[in-house]
């Protein structure tokens, strides 16, 4: 989880780890079982599970079996973001932000 909270740093690394056999459900993360069929896009509500996309203050969560493109350049500031399953940033995107409190 990524939640903005080291200002001392300008620069965040993540580090990504699979579960190659049993994954326990703290590491599936929400709605391990549920199917996300297709690529989703950040951009688009009805890829998400609620209909709209992310808002200011909102804690963020991408469920192990979904795959989003962040094709956005700004996001309101969210609460968090969690990651169970998979985040790509845009091809070719240089100016895209993620932004956290």
């Amino acid at each position: 989880m990524v939640n903005g909270k080291n200002s001392s740093r300008s620069t965040i690394t993540l580090y990504s780890y699979n579960c190659l056999e049993y994954c326990p459900e703290e590491e599936v993360g929400p709605g391990g079982g549920e199917s996300c069929e297709g690529i989703r896009y950040w951009s688009v509500a009805s890829d998400w599970d609620n209909n709209k996309v992310p808002e200011e203050n909102d804690d963020v969560i991408i469920r192990s079996n979904c795959v989003y493109i962040f094709d956005v350049y700004m996001t309101p500031v969210l609460q968090s973001v969690t990651v169970y399953g998979t985040l790509i940033w845009k091809n070719n995107a240089t100016d895209l932000s993620l932004t956290m409190n």
